[in-house]
C-alpha cells in the first residue's frame, strides 16, 4: 500500500508509539500478566442497524461490540485496544503482535486520539483496577466479557505505519474488520482477535427490527 495523504494534527491512537513508555512503566510494576489459558480464545460479535457485522458503504456506521473469552487480569497493566482496520492474514493469526506482527506491516487501523473522548474510531477496554483505566471506554469483566460501541468511518481510510507514513486502505478490495490486541504494548495472544466486517449500501440491506 503506497502513501497517499499526509498525517493531520493531533496525537494519533498508536499502540506502537507507547512502547518506549511501557518498557519504563512495566519495570516498576509488581503485577504481572499470567500466561493465558491455552483453551481460552477471545471472540467479538459486531452488530449495527444494518445487521450482523455490516457497515455502510456510504458513510460512517456506529457498531455495537460484545467480547467474550478474553483474559481479565485484576489490577493488570493496560487491557485491550479495539480497532477497525485491515490484517494481512484474516483467516489466521500471523498478523498478530504475539506472532511478530507489527503496525503498518501486518495490520493497519484507523488512527484516533489516545483519550477517553476520542472520535470513536478506537476503543480502550481496561483490565479491572488498571492504573490506566481513567482513559478507558469499558472494562473486561472477571468472566472475560466486555461491551462498547465504536464508529467505522466507511470503506476507505488512511492509517499510519510505524514511521508515521500514511497508508491508504480500501475495504472494498481487502478484508477489513474489528481488531483487538493487548494495550500499551503488552502482547497477549488470548486477547488478539480479528472479526471481519462487510460493507453494504443501506438501501440494499433490510434494517434490523
Amino acid at each position: 500500500m503506497s502513501a497517499a495523504v499526509t498525517r493531520g494534527r493531533g496525537r494519533a491512537f498508536r499502540p506502537a508509539a507507547l512502547l518506549g513508555a511501557v518498557v519504563v512503566a512495566t519495570a516498576a510494576l509488581t503485577v504481572l500478566v499470567p500466561a493465558p489459558d491455552a483453551r481460552a480464545a477471545g471472540r467479538v460479535s459486531v452488530s449495527s442497524d444494518l445487521g450482523s457485522a455490516t457497515a455502510s458503504l456510504d458513510g460512517a456506521t456506529t457498531v455495537t461490540l460484545a467480547g467474550s473469552g478474553f483474559q481479565s487480569v485484576q489490577g493488570g497493566f493496560g487491557g485491550v485496544y479495539v480497532l477497525f482496520g485491515w490484517v494481512s492474514d484474516p483467516g489466521g493469526g500471523g498478523w498478530a503482535p504475539s506472532n511478530g506482527g507489527a503496525t503498518g506491516a501486518t495490520y493497519v487501523y484507523v488512527p484516533d486520539a489516545e483519550s477517553g473522548a476520542n472520535a470513536g474510531y478506537s476503543r480502550f477496554i481496561a483490565f479491572p483496577g488498571s492504573s490506566t483505566a481513567g482513559e478507558a471506554h469499558g472494562e473486561i469483566a472477571a468472566d472475560g466479557t466486555w461491551s462498547t460501541t465504536m464508529v467505522i468511518p466507511g470503506p476507505t481510510f488512511t492509517g499510519l505505519d510505524r514511521d508515521n507514513a500514511p497508508t491508504p486502505v480500501d475495504c472494498r478490495e481487502v478484508t477489513c474488520g474489528i481488531i483487538t490486541i493487548g494495550a500499551h504494548g503488552v502482547k497477549n495472544a488470548t486477547n488478539e482477535t480479528f472479526t471481519p466486517v462487510t460493507f453494504a449500501s443501506p438501501g440494499a440491506v433490510r434494517p434490523r427490527p
